[in-house]
């Protein structure tokens, strides 16, 4: 990879965080479901669920960022791809991590989160998985475009 794709990897996986991030606020507008990732970060790394937002936020971006370069890694091992095979594949990765994701919130981390936090339920893992995907088809074919 050039010294260009990987900053274009980077910025995407920022991109891509911040997307699903709004995906996430927008669904934690309902009353019965809070999958607020950046809140999830306060209370972890913070230990308080009204924390610094912005700190947990360039968190979330910076781990996006670091995704993004996993993501271009593992699409280029494939070489040139078509836009629409680069979208799919990227889209498969944000599955798997989606579900990763999903059953360790369901099931791992949820002990170690506030009452209000441990109701991970199959709603909160199937909506984790759903913004994964969605972060990987836009890297997927962002990076497909490189």
């Amino acid at each position: 990879m050039t010294g260009g794709e990987i900053l274009i990897a980077i910025l995407a996986g920022a991109g891509a965080a911040l997307i699903m991030h709004w995906f996430m606020r927008l669904v934690s507008l309902s009353p019965s479901i809070d999958v607020d990732m950046v809140r999830v970060v306060s209370v972890v790394i913070q230990h308080n669920p009204q924390g610094s937002s912005y700190i947990s936020l360039l968190i979330h971006l910076g781990l996006g960022s670091v995704f993004g370069l996993l993501y271009a890694l593992a699409l280029s091992w494939f070489g040139d791809v078509s836009v629409l095979a680069g979208t799919l594949m990227g889209a498969g990765l944000g599955f798997y991590q989606g579900i990763t994701v999903a059953f360790a919130l369901m099931y791992g981390t949820a002990e170690t989160l506030p009452d209000n936090y441990r109701r991970a339920s199959m709603q909160v893992g199937v909506v984790h998985t759903v913004a994964h995907v969605i972060f990987g088809t836009i890297l997927g074919l962002v990076l497909s475009l490189v």
